[in-house]
C-alpha cells in the first residue's frame, strides 16, 4: 500500500512540475502589444520556446525593495539562456589571453566588448 502511494504522490508531482506556469495579468499586458511579429511569437510559445519572467520592484517607506514575479510560460524542464552559456568561457579565454600578451596598460580591469559575428 505504501509503495501504490508513494507511486501516485511522485506521479502527481511530476505532472504538477512539467506544467508551464503563465500569470494572467503579465499574459494580458503581453496581449496588448499589436506588433504581428510579436504575437505570432506569443501565439506560438512552445514553437519559440518563449519564456518571460518579469520581476516587479516595489519599495516601502523606508525604500526596502519586496520583489514580485510574473510568469509566461516558464518550465524549468525547458530552461534555455544561450547568452550565459557564452559568457563565462569568453570571460576566462579573455583573462587567460590578458594574462598571456602583459601588454602595458591592460590588465584584468580593462574594458572589453562582444559583439555579434554578423552584420546589421
Amino acid at each position: 500500500m505504501k509503495k501504490i502511494f508513494l507511486f501516485i504522490f511522485i506521479t502527481v508531482s511530476c505532472a504538477l512540475h512539467a506544467q508551464h506556469k503563465t500569470d494572467v495579468l503579465l499574459q494580458r499586458i503581453l496581449l496588448k502589444n499589436t506588433d504581428s511579429l510579436f504575437q505570432a511569437v506569443l501565439s506560438h510559445p512552445d514553437e519559440y520556446r518563449l519564456q518571460i519572467i518579469y520581476t516587479q520592484i516595489n519599495r516601502d517607506k523606508n525604500n526596502k525593495p519586496s520583489f514580485t514575479n510574473y510568469y509566461f510560460n516558464v518550465d524549468s524542464l525547458f530552461y534555455f539562456n544561450p547568452a550565459s552559456t557564452v559568457k563565462l568561457p569568453l570571460a576566462a579565454l579573455s583573462l587567460e589571453k590578458l594574462n598571456e600578451i602583459k601588454m602595458p596598460g591592460i590588465n584584468k580591469f580593462t574594458s572589453l566588448q562582444f559583439d555579434s559575428a554578423y552584420q546589421r
